[in-house]
């Protein structure tokens, strides 16, 4: 389902007029939006190991150019690898203080250098990657990630949640529109949803047959 759909589900459980678009939506459409991407939001967040969270991106490198931006559906502080893509050599991963240490100890930053060569490493800051030496030409790069949870708002917006659980972000909106509506059934809709996310849980081809309603690192799942 699309996020039109999606909402219009949440519409319908809630006995309220159904949206014909998510355009400019107010009102009951504009919260019942809010309260699916809560949901995609509260599954991603589940599990570390869901395996609609797993992606791999490419770039490629401008010559001169020391940072690049990753879209904010890149978890950067779960980047896996960065490798170049001709030849799968990884760059080494330094953290930000180690790099500060080396690179601007001495009160110069890594452009002032003006070294350009292949890079060799690189660090992450806030949605930034920092190549070191700065590129001397065009190189193409991949990378392993996690996904964040998308924000929907277009009425064809789509989520990395597989299909068949899209009935379980119908239900977990309906639990957090119920919470917000002061509506006593919304602690029954908390037991839907956690029964819900225990069954993707024991579904998921990453869990290793761990126990369903446990998240990967043994620890219960959090109670809504």
């Amino acid at each position: 389902m699309n996020a039109l759909q999606l909402v219009n589900e949440v519409l319908m459980n809630l006995d309220a007029e159904e949206a014909l678009s998510l355009d400019s939506a107010q009102g009951i459409t504009k919260r019942a939006l809010s309260w699916v991407n809560t949901a995609i939001a509260h599954i991603f967040n589940q599990s570390t190991s869901w395996s609609f969270r797993e992606g791999r991106g490419t770039l490629s490198t401008v010559q001169g150019q020391e940072a690049y931006t990753f879209a904010s559906t890149v978890d950067v502080d779960s980047i896996k690898f960065i490798n170049y893509a001709d030849t799968g050599q990884p760059l080494r991963y330094l953290d930000y203080e180690e790099w500060f240490k080396r690179y601007h100890l001495f009160g110069y930053a890594p452009s002032d250098l003006n070294l350009q060569e292949r890079p060799g490493c690189y660090t992450l800051i806030e949605q930034q990657l920092l190549l070191w030496p700065i590129p001397d030409q065009a190189y193409n790069l991949e990378f392993g990630y996690q996904k964040n949870p998308e924000i929907l708002g277009a009425d064809t917006d789509t989520t990395a949640v597989p299909d068949k659980w899209h009935p379980l972000i119908v239900q977990g909106a309906l639990y957090f529109g119920k919470l917000f509506l002061g509506d006593p059934d919304a602690t029954a809709q908390a037991v839907i949803l956690n029964k819900g996310i225990k069954d993707m849980l024991s579904q998921n081809r990453r869990y290793g047959g761990r126990t369903p309603g446990l998240r990967p690192d043994g620890l219960p799942i959090s109670e809504v």
